[in-house]
């Protein structure tokens, strides 16, 4: 379940559910108290994440919205805080706390998948270009037909994954 914190203008809780209460620490104030527990307390007193409480005074003091991780050992959280009126005519925020783990996750695996596919092909291109370069060496040097750059033998139409600094994206712009 995702959280929700709705706090008035002097940064006192209106509204919290039960995720928002665990992934803030508030339980380690309250105990399994019902969030009603936490209303009209100011959420500096209850919060047990200075990371978060450090995020939330920046916003307070700019008076914008902002969007920030918030990670433990095992999970990482999303949180969107947005201004938001108030029914006394005044602002407040609401703080919107999304788990991201499994999506922080998956990025970090298409990283690690990159660098590998990288790494793979780099290796036998780099021994291709060392056998084109050592066939070259047979050439006659007076020979311009027949002598070229040795990355063009191997790629004609001028797409070479090892002039990029990344050979994986040379090997994804060929297949465009």
């Amino acid at each position: 379940a995702e959280g929700l914190l709705v706090l008035d203008d002097q940064s006192r809780v209106l509204l919290c559910n039960r995720p928002a209460m665990s992934v803030l620490g508030f339980t380690e104030r309250l105990g399994e108290a019902a969030p009603r527990q936490a209303r009209g307390r100011s959420v500096f007193n209850l919060c047990t994440r200075l990371e978060f409480l450090d995020d939330l005074r920046e916003a307070l003091r700019r008076e914008s919205d902002a969007e920030f991780d918030l990670a433990d050992a095992t999970r990482t959280w999303r949180i969107r805080l947005s201004r938001a009126p108030l029914e006394t005519g005044r602002w407040g925020y609401v703080a919107a706390l999304f788990d991201v783990t499994a999506s922080r996750e998956a990025e970090k695996l298409q990283a690690r998948l990159v660098s590998d596919v990288s790494h793979e092909f780099k290796t036998p291109l780099t021994s291709i270009r060392g056998y084109a370069e050592t066939l070259l060496d047979e050439i006659d040097p007076d020979d311009d037909e027949r002598r070229h750059d040795p990355l063009d033998l191997l790629e004609p139409r001028g797409v070479h994954p090892l002039r990029s600094p990344d050979p994986a994206a040379g090997v994804g712009a060929q297949r465009r």
